[in-house]
């Protein structure tokens, strides 16, 4: 009985002499990466929203974190691997090697900490610690040519809009980019190449992709999205400040910076809303019942589309009716206020349910191309827009369709072997 607190006693030190020896080794790169983290804003901020997503993924599964304070194989295969790559980095120096060592030490030491029930939550965290490293580390590499890329498509849309734009580079010593807007100059700083808010949104991506169980292929599409978001977000936040400034010529600065923060945080938002809406797991109903879509059995261009919908639907998640058949008359005899004209596409989830869910329009469209998958999920994104707005466009299409296309017999442009997912 006496000697069981003795072997505690022992692996304690031993735990103890094991992260103090990480310490020392990995501090170097600790210190270098709080360095350029404080030298470099857009860095800082990254950083923080890391942190936060970060902390939010550990607040949702709070119930796991519990001291378990033991080496199982994955610590201990993680902690072993990052010091080899250290011996490695000594015979081959290589500033990579190391990073990808000190992600796989902390993995490793928060693991031992909280145990291997934190697998994948860890996973998601060291993706997106590891992007934030590889951008600490290419940082310099990255800003002229995002300050570049921001100043010449802010000139372009400027000049679009009727505006006199000229990009000039000016004292090849310390180079500055001006962008003069109707003789009005605008320095494209490097604060303004957008940096902070790009890497921000990527390593947001990162983490959430990374935490959910989903394909490799959608989660480098969401990170590519997210990017994109990014991007797209800080022309339109240069050219907001363009456009205001003669307006705010004695609170320039302080109108910048509320503009500047107004883009950033809603490039994050939308990122995130994003990569929820994607990919978290969502509380939906289960399907106890089918997804029927009805649209305009006559109707050239309707056909072509549910043969599309058809076409992309390889998983047979959606079932098609006529608005002319017997499945539709039956829908509204007994929910007679539904709008069963033809010029509406109509979406019924779990039809003949208690769960029973109707959609109209333009939305029982992009619901119906969400819920097939995969990459047709992103249609999702533009329930975003009111609905008022999107079917202004649909109402048009729809009242001009037959003047444009033309009738047809119906459901004579569907194959033979896809018309078991039509409905009479």
């Amino acid at each position: 009985m006496s000697e069981k607190p003795e072997t505690d006693q022992t692996q304690l030190l031993l735990c103890a002499g094991l992260f103090f020896l990480t310490a020392f080794l990995f501090a170097p790169t600790a210190l270098w990466l709080v360095e350029k983290t404080i030298y470099f804003e857009q860095l800082t901020h990254a950083f923080i929203i890391l942190g936060f997503a970060g902390v939010y993924l550990m607040m949702e599964n709070r119930r796991k974190l519990k001291l378990r304070l033991q080496f199982d194989n994955l610590p201990t295969g993680l902690l072993v691997s990052s010091f080899i790559l250290l011996a490695i980095h000594l015979v081959w120096p290589s500033a990579m090697m190391v990073l990808i060592a000190f992600c796989l030490a902390i993995a490793g030491w928060i693991l031992f900490l909280f145990g291997v029930r934190l697998a994948r939550i860890v996973l998601a965290l060291m993706a997106a610690f590891g992007g934030y490293v590889i951008l600490a580390l290419f940082q310099p590499f990255f800003d002229w040519p995002l300050r570049a890329l921001a100043g010449d498509y802010s000139a372009r849309i400027l000049t679009w809009m009727g505006h006199t734009v000229q990009l000039a580079l000016t004292n090849p010593l310390d180079p500055k980019l001006l962008m003069i807007v109707d003789g009005y100059p605008f320095e494209v700083a490097a604060e303004c190449n957008g940096f902070g808010m790009i890497s921000g949104c990527i390593l947001l991506s990162i983490l959430l992709v990374f935490y959910r169980r989903i394909r490799i292929f959608d989660k480098i599409l969401a990170i590519l999205l997210a990017g994109l978001v990014a991007v797209l977000f800080n022309i339109f936040r240069i050219l907001v400040i363009c456009l205001l400034a003669p307006s705010f010529r004695e609170s320039y600065m302080i109108m910048h910076e509320v503009v500047g923060s107004i883009f950033f945080w809603g490039a994050l938002a939308v990122v995130w809303w994003m990569d929820q809406g994607l990919h978290a797991v969502k509380s939906k109903v289960a399907r106890t019942g089918k997804y029927v879509l009805f649209f305009d059995g006559e109707c050239f261009m309707c056909n072509k589309s549910m043969r599309f919908l058809l076409n992309i639907d390889r998983k047979n998640r959606l079932w098609f009716a006529p608005l002319q058949g017997k499945t539709a008359q039956q829908v509204i005899e007994r929910r007679e206020e539904l709008d069963f004209d033809l010029k509406s596409i109509i979406l019924i989830e779990n039809l003949d349910t208690e769960h029973e869910k109707v959609s109209l329009r333009s939305t029982a469209v992009l619901k119906a191309m969400e819920d097939i998958g995969g990459i047709w999920t992103l249609a999702g994104l533009f329930l975003f827009i009111p609905a008022t707005l999107r079917d202004v466009v649909y109402n048009f299409v729809a009242r001009h369709r037959i003047k444009w296309f033309g009738k047809t017999e119906m459901c004579s442009l569907i194959p033979p072997e896809q018309r078991q997912r039509l409905l009479d």
